[in-house]
């Protein structure tokens, strides 16, 4: 039989079938489902395919927001014959490397082309730029291949906070103690950017005035303030032992400072555990 629904009737007539109309449908449901199942997992794999896509547009954009990834440079290999073109192609590198901000650099060795080696090089940028020393390759573009090292200074002239005057190690912060003012620094943006003020956070170490204040030199305010009375513990298994001490440093949660029993001249060091807690550290 040629005709598809022929068939369908001499099957069903063999069969001895009466009420042919429900074994049809299921005949044609039988010859239509491995085609309907196929377009199904067709759509089912372009929805998944669209939602990557739409995922890593995402991506791309909060990355765009987010500034980029700071210092990651793509592998280039421009070909440089003159000076100009070597500042030009330095400027493209480092945008690429620091989108949404504005590197400023400088040469502390020019290259002299054509002097007394090669008139053309081939630019090789490091895999990851910084802030400061950075050191770039040229690279013979003639059969030698020979490469000289470039040193490239990078840095930035922005708005960031600075020492207003010359501050001691774990002083807390206070309205008089810093400025905003433009300054040339070395520092990604990640390390000068603060949600809001820094005011109420505490120095690391000692800092001179005009100094950057960058977010690795700051920490949260101390718990134990010096001269505080403060209680030492030392406790081990089966054994606690107390006694009054005064703090001879400031420190936050999990600092080690120095403290003196009252009972004792001899200083020691131990762990700031609460507000009013030292725990002893016993070498």
């Amino acid at each position: 039989c040629r005709v598809g629904q022929g068939c369908d009737a001499l099957i069903l007539e063999m069969a001895g079938c009466k009420d042919t109309g429900p074994v049809k449908e299921e005949i044609l449901m039988s010859r239509t489902f491995p085609a309907r199942l196929e377009q199904r997992t067709v759509r089912v794999a372009a929805c998944r395919l669209l939602a990557v896509f739409l995922w890593c547009a995402l991506g791309h954009v909060l990355i765009a927001l987010a500034g980029g990834v700071e210092g990651a440079a793509p592998r280039c290999d421009p070909l440089i014959r003159t000076a100009a073109e070597l500042n030009q192609t330095l400027g493209q590198v480092l945008s690429l490397a620091f989108p949404g901000r504005m590197p400023l650099w400088e040469l502390p060795r020019p290259h002299a082309f054509g002097a007394s080696g090669p008139s053309a090089y081939h630019l090789l940028n490091p895999k990851s730029i910084k802030g400061g020393r950075n050191w770039f390759q040229l690279r013979d573009a003639e059969a030698s291949g020979k490469a000289y090292l470039l040193p490239v200074d990078v840095f930035w002239e922005d708005s960031v906070w600075v020492a207003a005057r010359a501050l001691q190690a774990h002083r807390r912060l206070g309205q008089d103690d810093l400025m905003l003012q433009v300054s040339k620094h070395t520092f990604l943006r990640a390390e000068i950017r603060f949600d809001g003020s820094p005011v109420g956070l505490c120095v690391k170490r000692a800092m001179n005035a005009g100094e950057v204040i960058t977010r690795t030199l700051l920490g949260p305010p101390p718990l134990i303030e010096r001269g505080q009375i403060v209680r030492l513990i030392y406790q081990s298994p089966g054994l606690l032992v107390s006694a009054r001490a005064e703090a001879l440093e400031s420190g936050a949660w999990g600092e080690t400072i120095r403290v003196r029993p009252l009972d004792a001249r001899k200083a020691c060091r131990g762990v700031v555990k609460s507000a009013y807690e030292v725990e002893v550290m016993i070498p």
